[in-house]
């Protein structure tokens, strides 16, 4: 009979899983110690407990069924992505929601007192962050993206000079628009991590320390980010800075290697030709949409992604062009973040957050209202964000007062249109301005597409002298009145202001004028003397480009494209008519000044055929340079005959009646409904018959 045994010993885990024997020592028995795992070497609490095998790989599960690893999962990485969670995350609820109705119970009878979540909503408590299948997959995509544009691929671009090109590009005095106050401190950190990251994967020849960076960022980027009123600027940076890095750190920091890029054309240390620059752009940007969708896949919207998001919407207007749908898209998704965080209705103040988040929360809803005006005006569409569901008065107001919402219409009308007399031209004034001025095209837009013609004149009246009052309103030294080279002082960003002020006001009255008109088929000369002025604007920005620096956020392109080419069309339609008389002087220098567009857009000045814009500009100034000969061709045929060439013209009183009757098909296909006018015009007016043939016979 075999002796009893003793009690049954319980074996370690690592000797458990790997089904070896355990001498059971403690604290590690000597099979862990003999292979330096004696930090691994755990017994568990219930050793011989009946329970579920659990996986050693999480498993996957829906997008809204991740569950946080219990304490016996090991897991596979000490950072990781965020869990998505398994409730609604859904920022703020306005006055319409459920969330209203309940919050009116006392707290007895709602227990749970439903309530709208701070922006910056913290992780559940006891779920920490563990790096699941979604998360590897987010972190090998962030990976990818820097090794091709940093590491040890061919023709990836070396740090340091990314560095130097955009302390280049500050020295100018340009910046971003909405990231202003942190694009200097996001220049250094990240981009100290990121050579000795390069420096370190090169010699090692490996992807895992990219890789392992990005699990960084992104465990990073899962945080709550404080919102204490008393932080400064560079207490509330330390949060994505140093060892807090980012996902969107990183991402504005490419952001801004991509304005620099589109805007410092020759870099000797990254680039000499344009493929070249364009490369650099391609990959940048690539790198920063995935950073975006990953950030913003953590479903925890903050002030910092939506600062992000909007430098995105501007980088992909750089790189993909103004008409393109990824930049109207981005745009539409700064809008849809704005609307989440409630920045379109709640009223901030510095007792909530510091006084520099309130700015910036203040300026991000106002750029992206104005941009919402600007391109559907543009690309001929809908208005997404209007101002009958947004508290605009207290985001473009000097000071927000809490109190605001309860003053009276004409109160908040007069305290918006109050300057302080010391304001000074910064990035604050320009966005206030031009979201003042979108106000009023929103409005213009309504009754473009209102129908009804009830109180037009009155309407219209107010309006216009809406326009009149704030422009008046403004300090007088950003009042620009006539020619730019009449401005002789002020750094470049005080020009380009001086110029992007004008043009918003001139675009507001030329609005109004072809609203009044109804059609562009018959301009007066009220409207063609403010097309010209627009023209003459925008010429002299484009010859003295070198002498201004944009820092709103827009190309000088855009200036041409969206002030410039519909005040061309309206000119061009007025001389074809030839019903407005004008002075010598005044059509020679409009002359001139298509010229000078014609030149600069053939040969690569204004914008390169690699570029973006190249296609929609090339094509208007086709039309322009088949203007400008029809122009010359008849001129030549009104002049007086010379003695040489009296009798070599017989047939010239005949022809020019033919050439007056062209007039009629071009009234019959000029009948365009202003609200696609910029989209199918230049289409339109190429195939207009005088464009090729000044004695084209006229069908019956």
């Amino acid at each position: 009979m075999p002796p009893p045994r003793g009690p049954r010993m319980p074996a370690c885990e690592p000797c458990r899983q790997s089904k070896l024997s355990c001498d059971h020592a403690r604290p590690s028995c000597a099979r862990c110690a003999a292979g330096q795992k004696a930090a691994s070497c755990v017994y568990r609490m219930r050793p011989f407990s009946r329970k579920r095998h659990i996986n050693r790989e999480p498993p996957r599960m829906h997008s809204d069924q991740v569950e946080p690893p219990t304490p016996e999962t090991p897991t596979a990485s000490p950072v990781a992505s965020t869990p998505r969670t398994s409730y609604p995350n859904p920022l703020y609820l306005g006055a319409s929601s459920h969330v209203t109705i309940f919050n009116h119970l006392s707290q007895d009878e709602n227990p749970l007192q439903v309530s709208n979540p701070p922006s910056e909503s913290a992780a559940p408590p006891g779920s920490e962050p563990f790096l699941g299948f979604e998360g590897e997959m987010q972190a090998a995509k962030i990976a990818e993206g820097l090794r091709r544009l940093l590491g040890a691929f061919p023709g990836t671009f070396p740090l340091n000079p990314l560095r130097d090109l955009i302390a280049f590009w500050r020295a100018t005095g340009a910046n971003l628009a909405l990231c202003e106050p942190f694009v200097d401190l996001i220049v250094h950190d990240p981009l100290d991590d990121l050579l000795s990251l390069s420096l370190s994967s090169r010699s090692s020849g490996g992807a895992d320390q990219y890789l392992a960076y990005a699990r960084s960022l992104l465990h990073n980027s899962s945080r709550p980010l404080s919102c204490q009123p008393s932080l400064t600027v560079r207490e509330y940076a330390s949060q994505f800075l140093g060892s807090n890095t980012r996902l969107e750190t990183v991402g504005l920091l490419f952001c801004a290697v991509i304005r620099a890029a589109s805007e410092v054309h020759i870099f000797p240390a990254l680039y000499l030709e344009d493929a070249r620059r364009q490369e650099l752009l391609a990959l940048a940007v690539k790198l920063t949409n995935v950073a975006v969708e990953v950030c913003l896949s953590f479903d925890r919207l903050n002030d910092l992604q939506l600062v992000f998001q909007y430098e995105n919407f501007i980088s992909h207007s750089y790189v993909f062009g103004v008409q393109s749908y990824h930049s109207y898209r981005k745009l539409g998704d700064v809008i849809t973040s704005i609307v989440s965080l409630g920045y379109h209705e709640k009223t901030v103040t510095s007792s909530d957050v510091p006084a520099f988040l309130v700015i910036m929360r203040r300026t991000a809803f106002a750029r992206a209202y104005s941009a919402d005006k600007n391109w559907a005006i543009f690309l001929g569409r809908p208005p997404r964000l209007g101002k009958k569901f947004c508290h605009l008065q207290a985001a473009l107001s000097q000071t927000a007062a809490p109190d605001e919402k309860s003053l009276p219409v004409p109160e908040r009308r007069m305290h918006v249109l109050t300057w302080h007399p010391d304001s000074e031209m910064d990035i604050w004034a320009e966005t206030r301005w031009t979201a003042i001025c979108a106000s009023l095209k929103e409005e213009i837009l309504e009754m473009f597409n209102g129908g009804s013609r009830d109180n037009f004149n009155h309407r219209v009246n107010h309006i216009r002298q809406q326009a009149e009052d704030q422009w008046m309103a403004l300090p007088r030294g950003f009042r620009m009145e006539g020619s730019l080279k009449d401005y002789p002082g002020g750094g470049l960003f005080e020009r380009d202001f001086l110029v992007s002020t004008r043009l918003n006001y001139l675009h507001v009255l030329f609005l109004l004028r072809l609203l009044c008109l109804g059609s562009p088929a018959d301009p007066d000369a009220t409207f063609v003397s403010l097309a010209r002025e627009i023209l003459s604007l925008v010429v002299e920005v484009i010859v003295l480009r070198g002498q201004l620096v944009c820092s709103s956020g827009t190309s000088f392109e855009w200036k041409l494209c969206h002030y410039g080419l519909p005040a061309i069309g309206i000119i061009m339609i007025s001389m074809l008519r030839r019903n407005n008389p004008t002075d010598g002087f005044q059509e020679s220098k409009t002359l001139r000044d298509l010229g000078i567009i014609v030149s600069g857009v053939d040969l690569g000045t204004i914008v390169r055929p690699t570029e973006p814009n190249y296609a929609l500009l090339s094509r208007a100034t086709n039309t322009i340079n088949k203007f400008l000969e029809r122009i010359h061709l008849r001129d030549r045929r009104l002049s007086p005959p010379t003695a040489a060439s009296r009798g070599a013209e017989p047939a010239a009183a005949p022809e020019m009646a033919v050439a007056a009757s062209v007039v009629e098909p071009w009234i019959r296909q000029s009948q365009l409904e202003p609200w696609d006018f910029e989209a199918e015009f230049w289409d339109n007016l190429a195939e207009h018959p005088s464009m090729f043939n000044p004695f084209f016979p006229v069908a019956e």
